[in-house]
């Protein structure tokens, strides 16, 4: 373990922190300064870049996503394909700055859910609880000539824990120097929060999935515009309310209402679900800009609605917070302002985060606290049974 032992040694690292969501829009890289460990972590953003997933290549993983009849023979490619095209990225995006695969000492990988089932179900003779990520890290460690830490989600759930979200305590750790109530919102593919208390304590902090981000509202805007999404919310904010689509839309929802901690995916808010939901709103008669309205509204109401169940009754937001792709839909920010209130809501930006990379970020912290041994779960949020180190180490 020698190679681990001089990582461990070296008073700062650079990592890069790889993130790939649930839109499938394509890989997030973020190169990170960083020194320490625990809530004493000192980092600095260097570089950052998205680089987009082909046509085809976002296609296959939708579809791959969406299905329920996949075969072991494609999984078992697709999770060596995804490390050759990641290391191809992640060489022009060195070459782009200047840099070698010497000027990252680690590598933090989320890899690609396929699959998200963390309450138990039987199977055999077991109850069962499950999550699956794709892009095997010990392959794009041999691609890259880096060490990769990545799978950080099984062993929370191997404790019971639903496995996310795990941003949170990259939420701790950030937030925490500014004492205030802050409620960390990302809305990726899912929208999910975390609330960091002012006092700091860990142990305080509450963090769950809340329901759809930009997975319906990006479906709906490809299955009725032909578009790949809603940009800055142009095409939901010409259209018009419709209370009893609205309420639809919560009857069909059965994640929203549900108490934490909890967890959700594509499983749930995938095509199936947006087909569901058009067939039921047809009697409606609803212009296609109306059903984007509704679509967003929810995604703005589920936020809310998890804050006000499960957050308000103990903590009172001061700041919220906002990143993720959600936060450039300028419409959806305008529903966040008037279900929050206007001048609290404000994008990562402004507490000095880059709103597009926080994820990635936040896996390269991850990655810095595998190094060190540090449990970076968090119990209450995730529900596991204990704190946990995570993430597999993969040496070159």
């Amino acid at each position: 373990m020698q190679p681990v032992q001089r990582l461990f040694e070296k008073p700062q690292r650079h990592i890069l922190g790889l993130m790939s969501g649930t839109s499938c829009d394509g890989l997030d890289m973020a190169r990170i300064r960083i020194a320490h460990t625990g809530p004493k972590i000192d980092f600095e953003l260097l570089n950052s870049k998205t680089v987009s997933y082909t046509a085809e290549q976002k296609k296959q993983l939708l579809q791959l996503l969406q299905s329920r009849t996949t075969s072991a023979q494609e999984l078992s490619k697709l999770n060596f394909y995804l490390p050759h095209i990641w290391a191809e990225m992640i060489k022009r995006f060195l070459d782009e700055n200047s840099l070698t695969n010497k000027d990252i000492d680690l590598i933090g990988s989320h890899g690609q859910t396929i699959w998200h089932e963390p309450v138990a179900g039987r199977y055999m003779d077991r109850q069962i609880s499950s999550t699956f990520q794709l892009g095997d890290p010990s392959v794009l460690a041999q691609l890259t000539g880096i060490p990769v830490i990545g799978d950080f989600r099984t062993a929370d759930v191997a404790l019971g824990g639903q496995g996310a979200p795990l941003i949170p305590y990259f939420d701790w750790i950030y937030f925490t120097k500014f004492k205030r109530n802050i409620l960390s919102v990302n809305i990726g593919g899912i929208s999910n929060i975390t609330l960091v208390p002012s006092s700091g304590d860990i142990n305080a902090v509450a963090a769950f999935d809340c329901g759809p981000g930009n997975m319906l509202i990006d479906l709906a805007v490809a299955r009725l515009f032909g578009l790949p999404y809603d940009e800055s919310g142009n095409l939901a904010r010409g259209g018009k309310e419709n209370t009893d689509f609205f309420d639809i839309l919560k009857k069909e929802d059965p994640f929203t209402p549900s108490a934490p901690p909890k967890s959700t995916g594509r499983e749930l808010y995938g095509q199936t679900y947006l087909d569901t939901i058009l067939q039921k709103v047809e009697p409606l008669h609803l212009g296609k800009a109306d059903i984007l309205y509704g679509l967003t509204k929810y995604t703005a109401y589920s936020i809310f609605e998890n804050y006000r169940r499960f957050i308000l009754p103990a903590y009172k937001a001061e700041a919220v917070v906002i990143g993720g792709g959600g936060a450039h839909n300028s419409f959806l920010m305008d529903l966040l302002a008037v279900y929050f209130n206007p001048g609290k809501v404000v994008s990562a930006s402004e507490y000095g985060i880059d709103q597009d990379f926080k994820e990635a970020i936040g896996f390269a912290v991850l990655a810095n606290e595998t190094l060190h041994g540090t449990p970076s779960n968090i119990p209450a949020a995730t529900g596991a049974l204990r704190r946990a180190v995570l993430g597999k180490i993969c040496l070159v």
